[in-house]
C-alpha cells in the first residue's frame, strides 16, 4: 500500500479501503465522572472541530469534541505520518448527518472505543458521510459491528448508521512460519492412485470415485464429497494461454488422475461429476482456474467449494495451501513447484503423479476440519471484553 499525499482522502470509489490517512484518534479517557454503560441512545450534543485549513501533519492536543453521556472526554491526535492502512476496521456511513463522528463516539462503548483511529472522512455531496475506523483488536472490530447493528434495530429507519466490517483487515486468528512447517510430518502420498490416459480406462471412474453409483443416482443424503485440483502449462513458449493437462480427483479411498493431454478431451464420466450438483467438489484457491478450465472444455462445475475463501482460512496468515496443512492438519506438504513452460511428458512424471494425488487428499481432508472448525466472523470474546447491552428506561 502506498502512501497518500494530502491529510484527507476521497477515494475513487466508496467502497476503497485499499489506502487512508489518519483523520483522528480515540485515546483512553482523561477522567470518568461515572461507570454508567452506553445505551443505544445519542444525547444531542454540540460539536467542537477543528477546521480543516488549520491542521497539520504534527502531532498535536485539541480539544475534546464533546462531553459524552458516559462523562468521559475522548481527546485526539493528528497523525505523525501521511499514510494509514486499515487494520481490524469498520466502515460506517450515513446519508442524513453530517456528524458522524461524534455520533459513532456517542453511540459505541468506550470500551470498544478506546484506542480506535479513524482513517477517512468522506464528505462529498454524491456519497453519504463516510468514515473508516481501526479498532485496536478483531474482536472489538467485531463487536463495533454487532453493537451498532443492535442500536440500528431501536433506531428509526432513516437515521440509521450503516456498518460494514473489512473483514480482509482483521488480524489473523491463527498464524504460522515455514520453519514450524517445516517441523511436521509430511502428508503421506494416499496408496491407491490410478493414472486414466485413455477412454477405456475412463470407464471405471463410477467405480473408483462413486462407489459403482451412476452421477445420475447420486442425491444429497449420499453425502460424496470430493477432493479436485487441476494444473495447467503455457500452451506456447510465447503465450500466455494456459493448457489444463491433468485433473485429480480424490474420495476417502482413492486417487484418479486423469492426463489430459493423452485423453485430448475430458472423458465424459468424469464431466458428469463435475457437473453434477449432487456430487461436492472441493478445492483451493481455484476461482480464476476454474473459469479458463471451464472456457477451455465447455464444462459447468457445480457445488464446488474453494477453502481457500472459507471464513477460517481468511482469518489465518499465510493463507497458501501449505500453511493451512500446517495450522489444521499439523503436517506438511512437499514443495514440488510446477514450471509452466515445461514438456507435458516432464510434468506426468511418477514424482509429480504423486503430488497431485497427494495435495488433492489433502485438501479433502482438510474440508472436514475446517467444517468442523467453522468459526465465520463470530468471534470469541477476550476475556474483560464482554459489552452488555442496556436500554434506557
Amino acid at each position: 500500500m502506498g502512501s497518500v499525499r494530502s491529510s484527507i482522502v476521497t477515494p475513487k470509489r466508496a467502497d476503497d479501503d485499499a489506502d487512508f490517512s489518519l483523520f483522528k484518534q480515540w485515546r483512553a479517557p482523561i477522567a470518568t465522572n461515572n461507570n454508567n454503560n452506553h445505551t443505544g441512545k445519542v444525547m444531542t450534543t454540540t460539536a467542537i472541530t477543528t477546521p480543516l485549513h488549520l491542521r497539520h501533519e504534527e502531532s498535536q492536543i485539541v480539544p475534546p469534541l464533546h462531553q459524552l453521556h458516559n462523562g468521559s472526554h475522548r481527546p485526539f491526535t493528528l497523525p505523525h505520518k501521511k499514510g494509514e492502512e486499515a487494520q481490524n476496521c469498520v466502515k460506517f456511513e450515513t446519508h442524513r448527518s453530517n456528524y458522524l463522528v461524534e455520533l459513532i463516539e456517542g453511540i459505541l462503548p468506550k470500551e470498544i472505543i478506546n484506542g480506535s483511529k479513524i482513517l477517512v472522512k468522506i464528505t462529498e455531496p454524491s456519497h453519504p458521510n463516510i468514515i473508516y475506523v481501526n479498532f485496536s483488536t478483531a474482536v472489538r472490530a467485531y463487536q463495533a459491528q454487532e453493537f451498532m447493528t443492535y442500536w440500528n434495530e431501536y433506531t428509526p429507519t432513516s437515521n440509521r448508521i450503516k456498518s460494514t466490517l473489512i473483514k480482509k483487515s482483521l488480524d489473523p486468528l491463527y498464524s504460522i512460519n515455514s520453519v514450524q512447517i517445516d517441523s511436521f510430518p509430511e502428508y503421506p502420498i494416499p496408496r491407491s492412485i490410478t493414472v486414466i490416459s485413455n477412454e477405456e480406462q475412463a470407464k471405471k471412474t463410477n467405480e473408483l470415485l462413486l462407489y459403482g453409483l451412476r452421477p445420475a443416482d447420486i442425491n444429497f443424503a449420499n453425502n460424496i464429497q470430493l477432493g479436485i485440483t487441476y494444473e495447467w502449462h503455457h500452451k506456447e513458449v510465447n503465450s500466455d494461454e494456459p493448457n489444463f493437462y491433468v485433473v485429480t480427483v480424490c474420495n476417502h479411498d482413492h486417487c484418479v488422475v486423469y492426463n489430459l493431454n493423452e485423453l485430448k478431451k475430458v472423458p465424459q464420466q468424469l464431466i458428469d461429476i463435475l457437473e453434477s450438483k449432487s456430487i461436492g467438489k472441493v478445492g483451493y484457491n481455484h476461482r480464476m482456474e476454474t473459469l479458463k478450465f471451464e472456457k477451455q472444455y465447455g464444462i459447468k462445475l457445480n457445488n464446488f467449494e474453494d477453502l481457500s475463501k472459507t471464513p477460517i482460512v481468511m482469518r489465518s496468515k499465510p493463507k497458501t495451501i501449505r500453511a493451512i496443512t500446517g495450522l489444521f492438519l499439523r503436517q506438511k506438504l512437499g514443495r514440488n513447484d510446477i514450471n509452466r513452460y515445461a514438456t507435458p511428458q516432464s510434468l506426468m512424471s511418477e514424482k509429480r503423479i504423486h503430488h497431485y494425488a497427494q495435495q488433492t487428499d489433502c485438501i479433502r481432508s482438510l474440508f472436514y476440519v475446517l467444517e468442523s472448525d467453522k468459526v465465520d466472523f463470530k468471534l470469541q470474546y477476550e476475556e474483560g471484553d464482554h459489552i452488555d447491552y442496556i436500554e434506557d428506561d
